[in-house]
C-alpha cells in the first residue's frame, strides 16, 4: 500500500471543478479539534460544503483564527460561493418586494400591459435564477416574460444593458414590443451580433437558439433563453443550452450528464421553466393576438406615407372645425384603405395586385417557424381568391396548413395567420398572428385592436349603413385617430 500523502501545514478550502463545482474542506497538520468538529458539522463525509450553507466558511475561518491555525481559501472558492449567495440575495429581494409571489399587485406595474400570473412567475423565475431557460409552449407570451424579467433585473440586480440575439425576421417585432411595454428609459436594448465601442451587455436574451449561430459565445453575467423547440427530441441542443446557462456549474449540468433527457422532469428545475397551454388555460383569454413585423419596400413605403399624410390632414381638419362632411368621410376612408393596401401589395396603389415580395418572404419565415411545433394546425387567411392561388404556388400546402378565404368559416386549427390587421377585430378563438408592416397604419391598427370591438365600419371599410353620422361617426373618427397616433 502506498504511503498516505503528508498533510499540508495548513488547512484549506478549495474548489473542485467538473460538471459541478463544489467547495471542499481539507484539514491540515495540527488542525485543532474545534475546527475538525465544526467542519464535520457542516461538511459531508467527503469534506464537501453545501452550496447553500452561508455560515460554513465564516465559521471555519473564525475558529481557525481563534486557534491560531492557518486556513487558506482559494480565490476560485470565494467566487463560486459568491454566485450562490447572489442568487439567494435576489430571491430574498424578490420575496420582500413581491410577498404574494406572481399575484403581487406590484408586478402588474412592471410593464405597460398586465401580466398573467404564469407570466409573472416566469419573470420572477428568470430573475432569481440569473441564467434561465423559459421553454413554454408557443403562444404563452415568452417575449413579454423576457421583457418583464429584464425590468426586474434592472430594478433588483443593476442590469442596464441588454443584448438580444434573434432571427432577422424577429428583430422588428422585438423592437416594437420593447417600445410598447418597457417604461425604463435607462434600460438599453441592442439587437445583433456586433458589440462596438466597448459596449458589453449585463443581460443577454436569446430567442429560439436553434435558429441562430454562435449564441453560445456570448458572455454576460445574466442570460435568458427563450426556446419553443422539443428539447427532449434534441439532446445536442439541450446539452448546449445547459452548458451555456450553467456556466458556474452549480448542478444542472451534472444532473443532465447523469440522467440525460430524463433530467427535464426535475433535474433542471433551477434553470428551466416550461409550461403547456393546457396547464395555464384558465389564465389565458379566449383569443390571443400577436404580430410578426416586416419592412415595406421603398415604393410601398412612399405610397403608404402619402396616404397616411392625407388621412392625418383630414382628421386634423375635423379636429379644427368639429365637423366632417360626407365627402371628407369618404376621402378619409379612401386614404386609410390606400395606406393599408400599400403595406402588402406589390403595386401599392392597386388593391387587386399580387402580394408584395416582403409579405411573401415574411410568411415563409413565419410558417417555417410554426411548422417546427409538433402537431400545430395552422390556417392562413387569404384576403382574396387570387391571393390564395398565389400563396398555394409560393408556399405549398402541407397537411397542417390550410389556406382559407377571408370571411369563410375556419377549420379546426390551433393557430390562425392573417395578412395585415382588419378594421374590426375578428373573433378567432385561440392564437392569431397578424403579419403587419413596421411603422405603418397596419401596425397602428394592431396596437389599437381592443379599441375597435364595437366601432362601426365606414362605407369604404365595408359598412352596410352608408355614411356614418352623430355618435357613430365620432366613434369611427376617434378609432381612426388612435390607430394613426399608434402608427407613429
Amino acid at each position: 500500500m502506498a504511503p498516505a500523502a503528508p498533510l499540508l501545514p495548513y488547512s484549506v478550502v478549495h474548489l473542485v471543478d467538473g460538471d459541478e463545482r463544489r467547495l471542499r474542506w481539507v484539514a491540515g497538520a495540527g488542525c485543532p479539534d474545534t475546527l475538525h468538529e465544526a467542519a464535520a458539522e457542516h461538511a459531508d463525509a467527503d469534506g464537501f460544503l453545501p452550496a447553500d450553507d452561508d455560515d460554513a466558511l465564516p465559521t471555519l475561518l473564525r475558529l481557525a483564527d481563534e486557534a491560531g491555525h492557518a486556513l487558506q481559501v482559494e480565490p476560485a472558492a470565494w467566487l463560486q460561493l459568491a454566485h450562490s449567495r447572489d442568487a439567494r440575495h435576489r430571491l430574498h429581494q424578490l420575496e420582500t418586494s413581491y410577498p404574494e409571489g406572481p399575484t403581487s399587485p406590484a408586478l402588474q406595474a412592471l410593464l405597460r400591459a398586465p401580466l398573467a400570473p404564469f407570466q409573472a412567475e416566469g419573470a420572477l423565475f428568470a430573475t432569481c435564477a440569473g441564467r434561465a431557460l423559459i421553454a413554454d409552449e408557443r403562444g404563452l407570451g415568452k417575449t413579454v416574460q423576457a421583457l418583464a424579467a429584464a425590468v426586474l433585473l434592472h430594478r433588483h440586480a443593476g442590469v442596464r444593458r441588454v443584448l438580444l440575439r434573434c432571427a432577422p425576421a424577429r428583430r422588428l417585432s422585438w423592437q416594437r414590443e420593447w417600445a410598447r411595454f418597457v417604461r425604463e428609459t435607462d434600460l438599453e436594448l441592442r439587437i445583433g451580433d456586433e458589440l462596438a465601442d466597448g459596449w458589453t451587455p449585463d443581460l443577454v436574451l436569446i430567442d429560439e437558439p436553434q435558429r441562430l449561430e454562435r449564441w453560445e459565445a456570448i458572455d454576460a453575467p445574466f442570460a435568458l433563453v427563450l426556446c419553443g423547440a422539443d428539447l427532449s427530441a434534441q439532446p445536442a441542443l439541450l446539452d448546449a443550452l445547459v452548458r451555456f446557462l450553467d456556466c458556474h456549474r452549480q448542478g444542472p449540468l451534472a444532473r443532465l450528464v447523469q440522467h440525460g433527457a430524463a433530467a427535464l422532469d426535475d433535474g433542471l428545475q433551477t434553470l428551466l421553466l416550461r409550461r403547456r397551454r393546457r396547464e395555464v388555460a384558465a389564465q389565458l383569454p379566449d383569443s390571443v393576438q400577436s404580430e410578426r413585423v416586416l419592412t415595406m419596400e421603398a415604393p410601398q413605403r412612399a405610397a403608404h406615407d402619402r396616404a397616411l399624410a392625407d388621412a392625418r390632414a383630414r382628421l386634423a381638419g375635423w379636429r379644427r372645425s368639429g365637423r366632417l362632411s360626407d365627402a371628407e368621410q369618404w376621402q378619409l376612408g379612401v386614404a386609410l384603405q390606400a395606406a393599408r393596401v400599400a403595406c402588402h401589395r406589390a403595386e401599392p396603389g392597386q388593391a387587386d395586385s399580387p402580394l408584395a415580395e416582403a409579405t411573401l418572404t415574411a410568411l415563409q419565415d413565419l410558417l417555417g417557424e410554426l411548422r417546427t411545433t409538433p402537431g400545430l394546425r395552422i390556417a392562413l387567411v387569404c384576403p382574396t381568391a387570387a391571393d390564395r392561388t398565389q400563396l398555394e404556388r409560393r408556399l405549398g400546402v402541407a397537411g397542417r396548413l390550410a389556406l382559407v378565404l377571408d370571411g369563410t368559416a375556419l377549420p379546426a386549427v390551433d393557430l390562425v395567420v392573417r395578412i395585415g390587421t382588419p378594421w374590426r377585430p375578428q373573433a378567432t378563438p385561440g392564437q392569431c398572428v397578424h403579419l403587419v408592416a413596421d411603422a405603418s397604419l397596419d401596425a397602428g391598427l394592431f396596437d389599437t385592436l381592443a379599441l375597435r370591438a364595437d366601432v362601426p365600419c365606414g362605407p369604404v371599410e365595408g359598412g352596410r349603413e352608408g355614411f356614418l353620422q352623430g355618435a357613430r361617426l365620432q366613434r369611427y373618427l376617434l378609432a381612426a385617430e388612435a390607430a394613426l397616433n399608434a402608427a407613429g
